[in-house]
């Protein structure tokens, strides 16, 4: 029998199933790894990865990597760089925490969202007297299908900062016809989550779509 158009054959299915990672069991066992895994004794970084249950890889979804990172206190995770995009949204920052990302120092506050875009080197390091904890995603899953993941590991185990803050996506702005060097597959960025906010409370009553969150029953024939 012929299927309408736009719905999904028999071949299609699907096989992930919805999972929560409460936090209450999350933390020990990122607490657990930095007994288990150090950086500083030949691992590059400490994660827990979350995998969707019913998926064939060990995977968020079919094209997506996540996982949770602590960086303890006075650790460094060495720089490297890969071809895959990765973001980092920030579960517990520290002042004195931050990455580097080609040559640029972003503090690790509480709720900020880092961009890495592909080939750029970056580390993470902290000074600080507390662990950060922060949400790595990325599409290895994807590249890896396409046979296009590389990695590289840097020359030392931290890069300089050698660029103010802002560095990267000032020249973005101000220079629209400015040309990235061939290593970096786009502009290291970073989403302050008190900037987000103000942004978000400056919107009025009228950026409220009335229609969200409202389920309205679907008649059929």
């Amino acid at each position: 029998m012929a299927q309408p158009a736009g719905t999904a054959g028999a071949g299609a299915q699907v096989t992930a199933q919805p999972y929560l990672w409460p936090w209450r069991e999350i933390e020990p066992r990122l607490r657990l790894a930095c007994d288990l895994v150090g950086v500083d004794r030949g691992a590059s970084r400490r994660t827990l990865r979350l995998c969707t249950p019913g998926l064939a890889l060990q995977a968020a979804t079919h094209t997506i990597h996540a996982s949770l990172q602590i960086v303890t206190q006075g650790e460094v995770a060495p720089a490297h760089r890969h071809s895959n995009n990765a973001f980092r949204f920030i579960i517990r920052g520290s002042a004195s925490a931050h990455t580097t990302v080609e040559g640029e120092r972003f503090d690790l506050e509480r709720h900020d969202l880092i961009l890495t875009p592909p080939w750029t080197w970056h580390d993470h390091t902290n000074d600080g007297d507390e662990p950060v904890y922060w949400i790595d995603g990325h599409d290895l899953p994807l590249l890896r299908s396409l046979s296009t993941e590389f990695f590289e590991t840097y020359e030392r185990r931290q890069q300089e900062a050698v660029f103010p803050s802002g560095h990267w996506s000032d020249i973005a702005r101000d220079d629209p016809h400015y040309r990235l060097p061939p290593n970096m597959g786009g502009v290291p960025y970073i989403y302050r989550a008190s900037e987000s906010l103000a942004a978000l409370k400056s919107l009025g009553v009228e950026a409220h779509d009335p229609t969200e969150g409202v389920c309205s029953p679907i008649a059929t024939r």
